[in-house]
């Protein structure tokens, strides 16, 4: 599942994919499914006519392994969340 949308920046002249959320089954789960997944969603952001692609990595468990596939798909860290539970 993969869950994205196209808008343009409003501090740039870029146009933008952002993903809201993805996921992949834990039976699918070191295949080639997420890489896939990425592939597609690049070409989508492509086709809706996005020159920067987004993706977020929000498992705190798994941050240093989420951060390792991006690094691997060509991504770069761009900034950081800071979250707080109320």
């Amino acid at each position: 599942m993969f869950v994205g949308f196209i808008v343009e920046c409003f501090f740039s002249t870029k146009t933008q994919s952002c993903e809201l959320s993805w996921y992949v089954t834990p039976e699918h789960r070191g295949s080639k499914t997420a890489f896939e997944m990425v592939d597609i969603y690049e070409q989508w952001a492509r086709d809706g006519g996005a020159t920067i692609a987004n993706l977020i990595n929000l498992d705190m468990l798994n941050a240093d392994k989420v951060a390792k596939f991006y690094k691997r798909k060509g991504y770069t860290l761009a900034e950081n969340t800071y979250i707080k539970e109320l």
